[in-house]
């Protein structure tokens, strides 16, 4: 199977087919016609910088020198935190994936083990995919985009128990946040984008 991901384009491909991304799928649900174009790239950038950033912490090769002060460090040392106080130990990281009954493809942030309170407030150890963000509020299509990275990850072998969002902020804190299950909002979208591709 000829798989492949090409992450100027930030595109996927099987078999010589562009496969959507769990990304493309999701966008019904996401408006940001109300933020400023130039907000909107700061933002995207930043996002950017943060991502590579705890990827190379996570992967042990990150240059402390290269890291911005003010728009990256308090991102990272927000991660950090999360690594420490909830024991998260990646097992996959930014790994592409794909799915070939569902035919679509995505870039889970990491997949690992964690600490995870439950419902009676004790800590338990747990499988977990988990998507990070730099954004001021964690609304509920996160939910949906964690729906869809679990299905690609159980397709290839990685079962998540839980599906957490994992806000990063700039005052070098942190919020977890677990969502339920919203695998059949996403399987409605990827059928919402069929259509569309064929009727549009």
């Amino acid at each position: 199977m000829s798989f492949r991901f090409d992450p100027t384009m930030h595109e996927y491909w099987l078999e010589g087919d562009r496969l959507p991304s769990v990304s493309e799928i999701i966008a019904p649900l996401v408006d940001y016609s109300m933020v400023p174009e130039d907000r909107l790239a700061f933002a995207k950038d930043r996002g950017t910088a943060v991502h590579k950033a705890c990827e190379l912490y996570d992967l042990g090769t990150l240059d402390e020198s290269s890291v911005d002060e003010e728009h990256v460090l308090p991102y990272l040392q927000a991660y950090r935190k999360f690594r420490t106080e909830c024991e998260f130990e990646p097992e996959i990281i930014e790994r592409p994936y794909y799915c070939k009954t569902l035919r679509v493809a995505g870039t889970p942030d990491r997949g690992g083990t964690m600490l995870l309170p439950s419902a009676t407030g004790r800590k338990r150890r747990v499988t977990a995919v988990v998507d990070l963000k730099t954004v001021a509020e964690m609304k509920p299509v996160i939910g949906v985009q964690l729906a869809g990275y679990a299905l690609l990850m159980e397709r290839n072998g990685f079962v998540p128990e839980a599906r957490v969002g994992l806000q990063l902020r700039k005052d070098g804190t942190y919020r977890v946040r677990a969502f339920g299950n919203e695998v059949p909002t996403f399987l409605s979208l990827r059928n919402l984008w069929s259509w569309r591709q064929k009727h549009e």
